[in-house]
């Protein structure tokens, strides 16, 4: 009986540590995003641009509803979801980009022309226990989802 203690406690603390990214993993992610950075920028005013998106701000985006163009940069940047939608600022100006860059979480990226302390580049929250935040500097920021389900 006493095993059986010691195993279900080693058990479920490697399940605990098995569903969470490292911090070497977030900075991979940062670092991607930037060297990316230049492509998410083109693909944010492609977004806005597009006259299709404006019938579709705060309903579900399939991908591969959208134009070749638009498909191509997401496909490219790993960008596997997205929601347009408009915040309280005027205009359209919250778009989330949700990536498969994890596979024990999910990340995602914003750009908030709205959101000015979130979005400055070195900004650290965490808004909850599964949900981390860091501003990105220019409007964006990512956050990343550690719920599993």
């Amino acid at each position: 009986m006493k095993y059986l203690g010691i195993i279900l406690f080693f058990s479920s603390n490697l399940f605990l540590f098995s569903c969470t990214d490292s911090k070497h993993d977030t900075k991979d992610y940062i670092n991607k995003f930037y060297s990316n950075k230049e492509a998410f920028d083109e693909l944010i005013i492609e977004l806005r641009s597009s006259k299709s998106l404006i019938n579709r701000i705060g309903k579900p985006i399939k991908i591969y509803e959208l134009n070749d163009s638009i498909t191509k940069k997401l496909n490219q940047l790993g960008v596997s979801d997205l929601e347009i939608s408009y915040s309280k600022c005027q205009g359209l100006t919250y778009i989330s980009l949700t990536t498969s860059w994890a596979k024990k979480a999910t990340v995602y990226f914003t750009k908030d022309s709205c959101d000015k302390i979130q979005t400055a580049k070195g900004y650290y929250g965490k808004t909850s226990e599964m949900i981390e935040v860091w501003g990105l500097g220019d409007n964006w920021l990512m956050w990343i989802d550690y719920d599993f389900i």
